[in-house]
């Protein structure tokens, strides 16, 4: 394909993610961390995030399905996805956790438990969605000969 085709269609999609709120400002700044001593630094971060959020998912709903409902365990569960998330820029990920965090303040299980849902859509969306961008940036790079990483990609990205 096209290198400009490519970097075109590259910022069309994080352009994309961006205005649906998908991802937040952090998400670029996470991305400007790849550089030539890194050159996949931002598919392996969101491997990793995509990975450890899913886990964490299952874990939250495991939780959530307890009789009783082990209000301070789903806390920690919700901090450390709420951590993980707003450092990717997963912004809708991490609103939706704020508010199942606000309904365990007040110990409304059952506000917990509906809040559930919209998580997992949220990070179901995110996911649909990042996983294209990545792989549009895994050709960019393969199309480009080793003139490394794509540090100008990320800038045009912003």
């Amino acid at each position: 394909m096209d290198k400009k085709l490519l970097e075109q269609q590259i910022a069309t999609m994080k352009e994309s993610l961006s205005n649906e709120e998908i991802l937040n400002d952090m998400f670029t700044t996470v991305e400007q961390m790849e550089d030539s001593n890194n050159p996949n630094f931002i598919e392996t971060i969101a491997n990793l995030y995509l990975s450890e959020t899913s886990n964490n998912i299952d874990t939250i709903e495991q939780t959530l399905e307890a009789n009783p409902l082990d209000l301070p365990n789903l806390e920690r569960c919700l901090f450390k996805l709420r951590g993980s998330s707003a450092s990717f820029g997963a912004n809708k990920v991490t609103i939706e956790i704020d508010k199942i965090l606000d309904r365990c303040v007040i110990g409304d299980t059952e506000g917990c438990k509906v809040g559930f849902p919209s998580l997992k859509q949220e990070f179901d969306t995110l996911k649909k969605k990042l996983e294209p961008y990545l792989e549009l940036m895994q050709q960019y790079k393969s199309s480009t000969s080793s003139s490394g990483p794509n540090e100008d990609m990320v800038g045009k990205n912003k």
